[in-house]
């Protein structure tokens, strides 16, 4: 029996429940591996690829392509894969392109942390700017994500966290090489995401823009989305030793964490799906907010 089962017994009241979630998250014991062997892990440079790769790796795990825990939040399942992250726009050393592979799959947030999910899992109103349920949850730090997700896991007894720079870029691409994953146009942006030329101004209630490959929303605009990294001008450095390898998104006391996505204030140029910027993880502004990520159990 799973981790998760063994240890949530409020949701898993009778035999048939736990079995059901054993089923959907993974057991310890047997089962495919979760950990795709380097020699398994293909390019995923086209959208068909990436939804090839997502049915093909939810099948061989049997996990579902959407999930959804007790708080309603829904995630979308990431197959591994291997990219070219970055961008050549810019010009800037950080965004320079390079080959990365993320070998473990995961589950991403379909949209963006909404304030009634920050309600129902904190017991609290964090903001009364911008109100609406389903509107991203803004003015939030990086450490007010990390609060709300040590209560997530705790509630659900799981193993949630922010995503790493990679896999974050990697689920927003779903396959696409374009710098607003639909095409290159502000018009293509328009379609993918809320930002300052459509948005009035605010953000706008989660999943109203058209998913990308992998059924994930507002990957590009309506608020900037944390990720687990420490900031660090040399991307390589950033996401690890070694860059053909998935970045571990690991800790640090410095101060400075990166951001992605763009916002519903950004011009075009800062919602490419490549661009990359940071802030201290204190600070907490008007377009800032993020979504989860779920590590699937060996």
């Amino acid at each position: 029996m799973s981790w998760f089962c063994t240890t949530r017994r409020i949701s898993c009241r009778s035999s048939v429940a736990r079995l059901l979630l054993c089923f959907l998250l993974g057991s310890r014991v047997g089962g495919p591996r979760i950990h795709a062997d380097q020699t398994a892990v293909r390019g995923v440079d086209t959208p068909q690829r990436a939804r090839s790769a997502q049915a093909a790796w939810a099948q061989r795990l049997k996990k579902p392509l959407q999930w959804t825990n007790s708080v309603g939040m829904k995630f979308q399942f990431v197959p591994p894969g291997e990219f070219t992250m970055g961008q050549t726009a810019s010009g800037e050393a950080d965004d320079a392109l390079r080959i990365v592979r993320i070998t473990r799959p995961f589950y991403l947030g379909t949209v963006e942390v909404t304030q009634s999910q920050w309600e129902k899992v904190t017991g609290r109103i964090h903001s009364l700017f911008y109100p609406g349920p389903e509107n991203p949850i803004t003015y939030v730090s990086w450490q007010d994500a990390q609060e709300f997700i040590a209560a997530l896991n705790k509630q659900e007894a799981a193993t949630y966290r922010l995503p790493t720079e990679a896999e974050w870029e990697f689920a927003a691409r779903g396959g696409s090489k374009e710098d607003f994953v639909a095409g290159s146009s502000p018009g293509d942006l328009d379609r993918m995401g809320w930002f300052h030329d459509n948005s009035d101004g605010s953000p706008h209630a989660v999943g109203a823009k058209s998913p990308n490959t992998f059924g994930l929303h507002d990957m590009l605009g309506n608020v900037w989305e944390w990720c687990q990294e420490v900031y660090n001008a040399s991307p390589r450095q950033s996401e690890g030793s070694d860059s053909a390898t998935q970045p571990s998104g690991h800790q640090s006391a410095a101060c400075y964490r990166i951001v992605r996505g763009g916002s519903f204030l950004e011009d075009p140029a800062y919602c490419r799906v490549g661009h990359r910027d940071y802030y201290e993880q204190s600070r907490a502004l008007k377009s800032f907010g993020f979504r989860v990520a779920l590590s699937l159990q060996p």
